[in-house]
């Protein structure tokens, strides 16, 4: 949000990154603790950020707000280096690749602005308790009342 980027640049970023993943994945998954593979993600994001976009945010930045109480900012250079070597330094996507992961990431942008997210009307859960109204960019009552999250 801070650096302004269109729903399609997002999904573009996250069609190349859940391509990594798989690699990522493939070699290392099964060792994985459910916070490392959170982590792991979360860097793939970067690079594909880094590979999508003319200006990214650096590697620092996203160390001072997702990483630092993860692991120092070397050991995270380190990873982005090691994954971009399972993948072989190969970044780029097919044509044909690259518009099936848009598009399923597209519809499901587009169904995330049509119900509520956490409860109320429309929402799976049904209750009208609380949570995000993406139609209106509103919190629910009980957010609003200041309980909830």
């Amino acid at each position: 949000h801070l650096c302004d980027y269109s729903g399609e640049d997002i999904c573009s970023i996250l069609a190349h990154a859940s391509f990594y993943c798989v690699d990522a994945w493939e070699l290392c998954g099964a060792h994985m603790e459910p916070d490392e593979v959170g982590h792991v993600l979360a860097t793939l994001i970067f690079i594909a950020h880094a590979w999508v976009q003319d200006e990214t945010c650096p590697l620092h930045i996203w160390h001072k707000h997702l990483f630092c109480k993860y692991c120092p900012l070397k050991t995270l250079n380190a990873a982005v280096i090691r994954l971009m070597q399972i993948r072989r330094y190969q970044l780029r996507l097919s044509t044909r690749e690259l518009s099936r992961r848009m598009g399923r990431l597209e519809e499901a942008l587009q169904q995330s602005s049509r119900f509520r997210i956490g409860g109320g009307p429309g929402s799976a859960s049904g209750d009208n308790e609380g949570g995000i109204d993406a139609t209106r960019g509103g919190v629910g009552r009980a957010e609003a009342a200041g309980g909830g999250m």
